[in-house]
Formats: structure tokens, sequence, C-alpha cells
């Protein structure tokens, strides 16, 4: 018998919108994550997400003058915060789960010291759309949504999250 994931994905296939796609994450190796996986060797979950705004890439400049002009020079490259809308549970599964995430990283930081992102806590994102795929690298949930509760909606549930990010690469 045919799950209700299973008839969604073949609706969606037969649907050639571009807002209908999919998010692929690997759960970081966290002990405060591991309820939100079923087992340490399945740590790759799919969510459907209603929007994700791809990063703007900006040159990091130092402007000097040199014999009386201005010039810049290039001291390197930063990429901008990506934002995934998500489809939620009535029970905010989704949202707990990066909500969570973040405690852990937030609680390692517990004397308020400048400390940088170990890399464990840092995962990759594929976020697919039809044969296109974006690959998010060394992502980092730095901060969770609203979920707007509401009496008068019969809209499903949807929260935004920021990654930080090193880079994200075209593979479609």
């Amino acid at each position: 018998m045919a799950t209700p994931k299973d008839i969604l994905k073949v609706i969606i296939q037969d649907i050639s919108k571009q807002n209908i796609f999919n998010c692929n994450i690997k759960v970081p190796s966290l002990s405060e994550l591991n309820s939100y996986v079923s087992t340490e060797d399945n740590r790759l979950l799919e969510y459907y997400v209603q929007d994700a705004s791809l990063p703007s890439y900006s040159l990091s400049l130092v402007e000097t003058r040199h014999l009386g002009k201005i010039k810049y020079a290039v001291t390197g490259q930063s990429v901008d915060s990506i934002n995934v809308v998500f489809y939620d549970t009535k029970k905010q599964r989704i949202r707990k789960l990066f909500k969570t995430w973040i405690d852990a990283i937030s609680s390692m930081n517990k004397n308020q010291v400048l400390m940088y992102y170990p890399s464990s806590y840092q995962t990759t994102l594929h976020i697919t759309v039809h044969d296109n795929i974006w690959t998010v690298k060394s992502a980092t949930p730095v901060s969770i949504g609203d979920f707007v509760l509401s009496s008068t909606s019969d809209t499903v549930g949807t929260f935004s999250v920021s990654f930080k990010c090193k880079d994200v690469v075209s593979e479609g």
C-alpha cells in the first residue's frame, strides 16, 4: 500500500511548478539530536521546502590611498546566509530539531568567549528542485523564524531557518 509520502512524490513529479522541492539534511552526530534520527547510520532526513533563498556573495574590500588616489584591495569573499522555509507538522517536530541544534551550539559557549563553530556542528544541505541540486557546504543554523498559530488560516504551517555556510554549489 502506498504511503502518503509516496503519493505526494507522484503528485510532485507531475507538477511543473518551481515552488515544490525538498531539502536533504544530514543531521550532525550530536547526542542532543539523536532522538530525531532512526539510527546512527540513517542521519539523512528529507523535508519539503516552500522557499529557499540562495545567498549573495560579496568581495571584502579595503580602501587605501596610493599616490593621492583611492584604490581598493580585495581581502577575500563572504557568503551571506541562506534562508530556507520548511513545511512542518502540527507537533513542530522539524522546528524542534533546529531549536535543539541551536541550543547545542549555544550551550557549547557558556563562558561567552570568542569561539569558532566546530565542524561537528556543521552539515551539508542538498536542495533539489526538479533536476537541479544545490549543495550548501558547511551549513550551521543561526536563526529560526516564528511558527504562526492561527485559527483563521487553513494553510500548512511553515517556519524559516537561516544557515551560515561556506559556499553553495549548483550541480544541475
